[in-house]
């Protein structure tokens, strides 16, 4: 089963994302496909394929490895990764970042306790509003990363996240689909 480790984001930010994604795909109609506001997140951990067998062990390890938290967030400015050939366009997230990389860290831990493979990979914080289709050519990627670039930065939409949750995902031709599995 795909897993990934995540914190949901308040209603303000999917809004606020909505509209972003929105005015990017107004600017460039059918090179963008955007991320519905329901399935935004943010991602601590990507698993990927886990053996329905590790599922167990997984929450258990999250269950002793991950304290109750408390995470001031912000919303912050938009960017893409890959700049102009780049593929995800995102929002960044601020706020008390090294709380949310020592939460990862607690993560990474309780995923290697549960056997699966680390990763040593820094965070960073996003949450990943559209992705460009592979058919955009060089110049429209370039114009889209210059839109990208032209957002204003959305209001901080301070967000304090306390819980962390465990995400099953399925990949269609409709779109993925999530389905929370445990909640910490």
């Amino acid at each position: 089963m795909r897993l990934f480790i995540a914190i949901e984001p308040p209603e303000a930010w999917r809004r606020t994302a909505a509209e972003a994604a929105a005015a990017l795909d107004e600017a460039h109609p059918g090179l963008l496909r955007l991320v519905r506001p329901e399935l935004l997140h943010l991602t601590l951990r990507f698993l990927g394929e886990v053996d329905g067998e590790r599922l167990e062990p997984l929450q258990a390890a999250l269950r002793e490895a991950v304290p109750p938290v408390e995470i001031a967030l912000e919303l912050g400015a938009p960017g893409m990764f890959g700049g102009s050939r780049g593929g995800a366009i995102w929002l960044g997230v601020g706020g008390d970042v090294e709380g949310l990389r020592a939460l990862a860290a607690r993560v990474e831990t309780a995923v290697a306790a549960a056997g699966l493979p680390e990763q040593r990979r820094e965070l960073r914080a996003h949450l990943t509003i559209a992705r460009v289709r592979r058919q955009a050519r060089g110049g429209e990627r370039r114009a889209i990363a210059a839109s990208v670039r032209a957002l204003a930065a959305p209001e901080p939409a301070p967000f304090v996240a306390r819980e962390l949750v465990l995400v099953r995902s399925w990949l269609r031709p409709e779109g993925p689909r999530y389905r929370a599995l445990a909640r910490f």
